[in-house]
């Protein structure tokens, strides 16, 4: 080919060069954010089907301006010093990429509810059916379900992201409202769950009716779900929601419109003068027929209830750690009567509670883990070191716990005092619970004071879980769930009585955390012994042995609580647990450790780690989780060398092991020898001996 007409053509193509180039650009945004979210553990296909779905809906403009506001702000927390994970909370590539395209915004907002209020795992298997039930009904650009796990880590990343948002304002804001025109409402979480065929209708009838308010209604049979319904309805979307009661002549109105666009009728059930004082006690009706209604309220399209699966999934509805007691308090006693929010009762029940947990406390030993193969005859098991925290740390918990509510440190104090010399029980109940406890219906099986003392109870374990919290002034806004008293297995620590004595193993704390976060069901089947991190919601709860700290200083009877999502800073993936590696093999410490004799002993390090070489922390990802595996290297002294041959060699440090040994450590008390950098010769007697080095094993 002549030159002057490759050059021609050169020319020629140079003209759509530019457009190519568009192409391109656009191109690579495209990619870099499926990689950004599936880093950060969604998926752009998963996220565009959801935004199909989801996006349909017309924000609230005063909500959608709350959210934004709530949700931008970013940090970023290293997990430790110099460590390449960090706590990252606030936007990460969902929430960002949402701020740029309303569908995805509509999607995230109404994600984030959904996920508040109901069990991950078992929402996202819900949608699933739905989207392909809606696919398989030939629904207008209805597409099929992108698979449940894509769902599950979309709403992980949904809900990680907007953490900072109080839904359980929200729902306190209908409460309140259901509390005082309501005849018959108690609490119960049937109120909260969504069914199947609920859920199925929902995602079409609010759009229908938000885009013809004049043409269409919706009317709901039943309460099940009345609360989710009406915060997604009123609050997220704008529209007029009405609550009917037949056994009132007045209508319940979350709106301004005359007309509403949603209608729910209250069912007339109560609960059993026997469920009182019994958390989630009764049932609630969970059969919900919902319809789309014409302006002539004629039938347009209906869900029904089927026999075939029809209870739909359980509610796992999430509160602050702030005020979580009055909370639980409030829907306790409000259910066949009502209990004003100025009663005594709640204040009572607050300092008993915290009473509880410091009598508990001073009688928590540690469970030190002996070795089924050593030979621990000669070894006396008592006294064991305790698992005990300050008092400041129980109050400071227990003020968070019941933020409304002022606690006298007078009467917790006397409270304690009582407990350390009588038990407490149905016989001898405090008589500043009399006033509440006749009004109270009697129940065959268990009295009054029974069933309370058994949610005191209750409240003190989770005052003295979160007393364990190092940083626990700062987690007002962690978001726990409302774990059934029967479900927290640390409440047995609570002893009512001055002789019982109770006792924590390593990672009782660790464990109770968790189950408040995810859920005792979730903790049982994916909880691992060697994880030492555990995130959910945005915040994150890990053992104390994280980091590069002197081991001297540590307190295994403490975990750490922080906000954020731990996040790689190099690679930008995410993930909600990590774990130690198990799979280093290492030289083990050789043995063989020289004899001294003598009259006197100089004391002196057998070894030392060389912090030239340093501490090296080495991190692999994994489908579920981050593997951490620290390394240092340790130097022995010239003498153990001289004696014994021996080589420096790298020991590996797992945190969760540390936690485990540290555990069953007893710290010595300091002693009176001054320090000094030139240490002067301790005498012996004539029998004794020194060993110089130390080995794994048992001596």
């Amino acid at each position: 080919m002549p030159a002057n007409i490759g050059l021609q053509i050169s020319l020629e193509l140079s003209k759509i060069l530019p457009i190519r180039s568009v192409i391109d650009t656009v191109g690579s945004q495209i990619l870099k954010l499926a990689r950004d979210l599936r880093l950060s553990g969604s998926d752009l296909v998963v996220e565009e089907d959801l935004a199909e779905v989801f996006g349909r809906g017309q924000i609230n403009p005063e909500f959608e301006a709350k959210f934004k506001d709530v949700v931008k702000i970013q940090n970023f927390v290293p997990l430790s010093k110099g460590s390449v994970i960090s706590l990252e909370s606030g936007p990460g590539p969902t929430m960002l990429h949402a701020f740029r395209d309303k569908r995805y915004f509509a999607m995230v907002i109404q994600m984030s509810l959904l996920a508040w209020m109901h069990r991950r795992e078992d929402l996202a298997s819900m949608l699933s059916q739905v989207m392909t039930e809606r696919f398989e009904m030939g629904v207008p650009g209805a597409s099929s379900s992108p698979g449940v796990d894509g769902i599950i880590m979309t709403f992980a990343a949904c809900s990680s992201q907007s953490s900072a948002f109080p839904w359980a304002h929200y729902v306190e804001l209908v409460e309140s409202q259901f509390r005082g025109s309501i005849i018959n409402y108690y609490y119960h979480s049937d109120h909260l769950r969504l069914t199947r065929p609920v859920l199925l209708a929902a995602i079409d009838y609010l759009y229908l009716v938000q885009r013809f308010p004049e043409d269409r209604k919706i009317t709901v049979s039943s309460a099940a779900g009345s609360i989710t319904l009406i915060i997604w309805a009123h609050y997220i979307l704008g529209l007029t929601v009405a609550v009917v009661e037949p056994a009132s002549e007045t209508n319940l109105v979350f709106g301004d419109q005359q007309s509403p666009h949603m209608i729910i009728t209250w069912p007339l059930n109560t609960i059993g003068d026997e469920n009182y004082l019994e958390w989630d006690a009764g049932r609630v009706d969970i059969q919900p027929e919902i319809r789309l209604l014409d302006s002539k309220m004629t039938v347009v399209l209906e869900s029904t209830q089927e026999a075939e699966g029809g209870r739909g999934i359980h509610a796992e509805e999430r509160h602050p750690l702030a005020n979580y007691g009055i909370t639980f308090l409030k829907r306790l006693f409000n259910t066949v009567m009502i209990i004003s929010d100025k009663d005594p009762i709640y204040e009572e029940s607050a300092k008993w509670a915290t009473a509880m947990a410091i009598h508990a406390d001073r009688r928590l030993d540690r469970q030190i883990s002996f070795s089924e193969s050593d030979d621990n005859s000669g070894i006396s098991r008592e006294p064991l070191p305790a698992a005990s925290v300050e008092i400041w740390r129980i109050l400071a918990s227990a003020r968070l716990i019941f933020a409304d509510t002022a606690l006298d440190s007078g009467g917790i104090d006397s409270y304690a005092r009582f407990l350390r010399e009588s038990t407490l029980d149905e016989d001898n109940f405090p008589s500043t619970f009399n006033a509440f406890l006749k009004r109270v219906p009697v129940d065959h099986d268990d009295s009054p004071a029974a069933k309370h003392l058994f949610n005191i109870k209750h409240l003190a374990a989770v005052i003295l879980v979160f007393a364990h919290v190092s940083e626990v002034e700062s987690c007002a806004d962690l978001p726990i769930l409302f774990v059934s008293p029967t479900d927290l297995s640390i409440s047995r620590v609570i002893n009512n009585g001055p002789v019982e004595r109770s006792e924590l193993s390593a990672r009782s704390v660790f464990d109770a955390v968790q189950s408040f976060l995810v859920g005792s069901d979730y903790l049982d089947e994916y909880s691992c012994q060697d994880s030492f991190l555990r995130s959910e919601f945005g915040w994150s709860v890990f053992l104390v042995t994280v980091g590069d700290k002197d081991p001297g200083i540590v307190r295994p009877e403490l975990v750490h609580i922080k906000r954020g999502t731990p996040t790689n800073t190099k690679t930008k993936e995410r993930k909600l647990r990590m774990k130690d590696s198990l799979g280093a093999v290492l030289k083990g410490i050789p043995e063989g450790q020289p004899l001294l004799r003598g009259l006197e002993y100089l004391p002196r390090l057998a070894a030392r780690v060389n912090r030239l070489s340093g501490r090296q922390e080495y991190w692999t990802t994994r489908a579920q989780d981050f593997e951490a595996c620290v390394f240092v290297s340790v130097e022995p002294s010239p003498e153990w060398r001289q004696h014994s041959g021996i080589s420096p060699w790298q020991e590996v440090i797992h945190y969760g092991y540390m936690q485990n040994h540290l555990w069953d450590s007893f710290t010595t008390p300091c002693c009176d020898h001054p320090r000094t950098s030139n240490p002067e010769p301790i005498k012996l007697g004539p029998d004794a001996a020194t060993l110089l080095g130390f080995s794994p094993y048992g001596e």
